[in-house]
């Protein structure tokens, strides 16, 4: 799965696209893998922990990198006059506790369908960012 994202992430930081859609991009495919994935997603992001060493380093290193990542593409955007002048990395956590919070809407299967879920979800953190 990791690879699935780094994979993502180099695709979209090579494409030409505004950094407001490059992050509308990055949002989309963790919000589809929450959706879609739900089993292995949860259990890569809760037993992380108990992996041994060296995984466990490789790991936090990966995910590390992977967040300072979207930070640059966030800091691009602030630079760039299309993105409030937020702390990027404040963002990008605040981004992947919201994604990761679809946790509770798989767990409760309210009436909100997937697809609402994933464009007000979307439309809100986008324009969180957007200047």
């Amino acid at each position: 799965m990791a690879n699935e994202f780094i994979s993502h992430l180099e695709t979209v930081e090579a494409s030409n696209q505004s950094t407001l859609k490059k992050m509308e991009t990055i949002i989309r495919l963790h919000i589809r893998m929450m959706l879609d994935q739900y089993e292995y997603v949860y259990i890569s992001d809760h037993e992380w922990r108990h992996l041994p060493e060296p995984y466990l380093s490789n790991f936090l290193n990966q995910r590390r990198s992977y967040r300072k990542r979207l930070a640059d593409i966030i800091e691009q955007g602030i630079q760039k006059g299309e993105m409030k002048n937020i702390e990027p990395y404040v963002a990008v956590l605040t981004i992947l506790s919201a994604v990761s919070g679809i946790d509770s809407w798989q767990r409760s299967r309210k009436s909100i369908s997937a697809e609402v879920l994933e464009s007000n979800m979307v439309a809100f953190l986008i324009e969180g960012l957007k200047k």
